[in-house]
């Protein structure tokens, strides 16, 4: 129905975005309806919250709101956008994995790396996996590898990057450098010389 408002609108002179600029400057919405109403119409618009209007939005009590507010959030948010993974809602968590994937990982490497070592045990294996995924293909292997070598359950790791070389097909990543590929590949191949790592997951790799 939005959508064919938005189509229509121009036929009758109605401006979408004179339309939702005049609700934005009455009151913060008080119900899910209001506030899903005036999200979808700014982001049917690109149009980005702020101040107030924002950060009411992603602290709103209802789910369905939280997530069209970070869906509205775009690359200056990153702050905002991580916060929201820590949402209890896993539509919400989506969604802030929907956004962040768009950043660069420069940008994204230092905060999602120290995420994943602050709350890696308390993360449901499907938000785990998530995260892990947003990380470029051989820079999962070198986080499994350094939390290999900082903590002391040598098992659970070696275990874990087993599993993970086990995973892999076609190894595409345009983002980790050759050289740094080349370590990891041959830090893998001695953990496995040494039977720390079962037999086959270099070749995995190669």
């Amino acid at each position: 129905m939005r959508n064919l408002a938005l189509w229509a609108a121009p036929r009758w002179q109605i401006d979408a975005r004179d339309v939702l600029d005049n609700r934005l400057q009455q009151s913060i919405p008080q119900s899910k309806r209001e506030w899903l109403g005036l999200l979808g119409l700014a982001n049917d618009l690109g149009a980005r919250l702020d101040g107030d209007w924002l950060a009411d939005a992603l602290h709103a009590p209802q789910s369905n709101v939280r997530m069209a507010a970070v869906g509205n959030l775009d690359d200056t948010h990153l702050n905002e956008q991580l916060a929201a993974l820590d949402d209890a809602a896993d539509k919400v968590f989506a969604m802030a994995v929907q956004g962040l994937s768009r950043q660069s990982w420069t940008v994204l490497a230092e905060p999602l790396q120290a995420r994943l070592d602050r709350d890696w045990h308390q993360l449901s294996a499907a938000r785990c996996g998530a995260l892990m995924h947003m990380l470029p293909r051989w820079q999962q292997l070198a986080y499994l590898l350094r939390r290999l070598d900082n903590d002391d359950a040598d098992d659970y790791w070696l275990t874990l990057i087993a599993q993970w070389c086990q995973q892999q097909y076609l190894m595409v990543d345009p983002t980790t450098a050759k050289d740094e590929r080349t370590k990891l590949l041959e830090r893998v191949r001695y953990l496995e010389s040494r039977g720390e790592l079962q037999s086959g997951c270099t070749a995995r790799l190669t």
